[in-house]
């Protein structure tokens, strides 16, 4: 009998948080590979901050997930979704991803931040 990889090791469905794109061990509904990539850096001090995530033949976002932390410490975990409706983000941090950037649009306390540190996760298939 196989066993399947320990969590934690990446590939066939394990989580190995990466700044190197890898497949993810799991593929789309249409048999593509699921890739994943970790970005670590840190934003500006606007309320909108677009942030190459440097992604070649980038086709469909399946998921993204992360944390942005403050220079002070205070930890703002992120709404994702769509740039299309930004008023309703309030005081909250949104992130959304498009075929070239990570984008992040600050809501109205959260724009007044100063410098901010993130790590997103983002998992994506390329184009066929």
């Amino acid at each position: 009998m196989t066993l399947p990889p320990a969590y934690g090791s990446g590939g066939a469905g394990g989580k190995d948080y990466s700044t190197d794109e890898q497949d993810s061990g799991q593929k789309w509904h249409d048999g593509r590979t699921i890739y994943q990539k970790t970005l670590t850096g840190t934003t500006g001090t606007g309320a909108l901050d677009t942030i190459p995530h440097g992604i070649t033949d980038y086709d469909v976002l399946i998921e993204h997930k992360g944390a942005i932390v403050r220079s002070a410490g205070t930890k703002q975990y992120c709404a994702l979704g769509s740039t299309e409706h930004p008023s309703v983000i309030g005081d909250n941090i949104l992130i959304t991803v498009d075929e070239t950037n990570i984008l992040f649009v600050f809501g109205a306390s959260s724009s007044q931040w100063d410098t901010k540190a993130y790590h997103i996760t983002i998992f994506y298939v390329k184009v066929a």
